[in-house]
């Protein structure tokens, strides 16, 4: 399991028992709701990249301001750990002035 599922395995448990592709129904689906489902599909995605696809859309409609910063920072974390795509970034998400707290 790639570290960025794991980070949403944490957050979400139910994401582990129906993580195969071929262990999803229709009925199980039906009864998550839409962050549920976002997060749902982008941990299929971030296991299997070349079968899944991820619509960045997605965020934009069914995440709320609480849990899209977390979906953000996965994938960021997916493309800098998981598959090496980048691996000298020349950029930061992070700006001067953000202020962060350790909790």
């Amino acid at each position: 399991m790639k570290t960025t599922t794991e980070r949403i395995v944490e957050k979400f448990p139910f994401v582990q028992d129906v993580l195969s592709i071929e262990a999803l129904s229709e009925e199980e689906i039906k009864s998550y709701n839409l962050v549920e489902k976002t997060f749902l599909q982008l941990a299929l995605f971030f296991e299997y990249p070349e079968e899944m696809k991820f619509d960045l859309q997605l965020l934009y409609k069914n995440l709320d301001k609480d849990s899209l910063p977390f979906a953000l920072e996965l994938v960021v974390m997916y493309f800098k750990k998981d598959n090496l795509l980048i691996q000298k970034p020349t950029y930061s998400v992070l700006h001067e002035g953000d202020q962060y707290f350790a909790i």
